[in-house]
């Protein structure tokens, strides 16, 4: 493994489940600095056993994100908001533009999911990031921005993430709620008739006619 070079002091690299940076190779260990600054030391017999991943000798870095995104989105949106990323993306100077693709990948439980692949030809791993923060960003801004046939401005595409614990449980059909009221669930709209239709005949009111006072009359007596 010493003669191969497959590490050397100061490459960034992953061992099993840890990623540290080289510090030191000796005849019998490898000193490694981890990413929570311990210090992990590796028999080189164990080290020449293991798949070790080498992230220093990458000639470029992969951007990939998954976008989630609303289901009342329309077709005509989704069209604009790829076109959208995909100009972005092959315009970028940082980015790789022939391997570059924005798919529409598939309809998930909650969202529409949007997959990139793309790299950033960089291998300073700071400026990648830096330049993937630029990039969602912008990704950010096109997702809230309109399309150009729209007559009134849309809400936001990408879906916030939702913990579980919030999202509301589905009722059962004909379930009922905690006030009484019973709820139906129907495939399609229904409309119900008015109770009272305008062009329905009203029944008429009968009013009696007031009967008139009752006078008694007392027989006059002769005197």
């Amino acid at each position: 493994m010493l003669a191969d070079e497959v590490i050397r002091v100061g490459d960034y690299c992953r061992f099993a489940d840890r990623t540290g940076t080289v510090e030191d190779i000796s005849l019998r260990s490898t000193r490694v600095r981890t990413d929570a600054r311990t210090e992990l030391s590796i028999p080189n017999g164990t080290l020449a056993t293991m798949n070790i991943e080498n992230f220093t000798r990458r000639d470029k870095i992969q951007f990939a994100p998954v976008l989630a995104i609303r289901y009342e989105t329309s077709a005509d949106q989704l069209r604009y908001l790829l076109a959208e990323i995909r100009r972005m993306l092959y315009a970028h100077p940082k980015v790789e533009s022939d391997s570059a693709t924005i798919r529409f990948a598939n309809f998930d439980a909650s969202a529409l999911r949007i997959e990139i692949s793309s790299y950033v030809l960089t291998r300073d791993s700071n400026e990648f990031i830096a330049i993937r923060e630029d990039l969602l960003l912008r990704i950010m801004n096109m997702s809230r921005t309109p399309a150009p046939a729209s007559p009134s401005p849309r809400r936001p595409f990408i879906s916030p993430a939702i913990p579980a614990s919030t999202k509301r449980k589905p009722q059962p059909p004909n379930s009922r709620s905690s006030t009484g009221a019973t709820s139906i669930s129907c495939r399609f709209p229904i409309s119900l008739p008015p109770i009272c239709p305008p062009s329905a005949t009203r029944l008429p009111i009968l009013h009696r006619s007031p009967r008139p006072p009752t006078t008694s009359t007392v027989p006059e007596t002769s005197p």
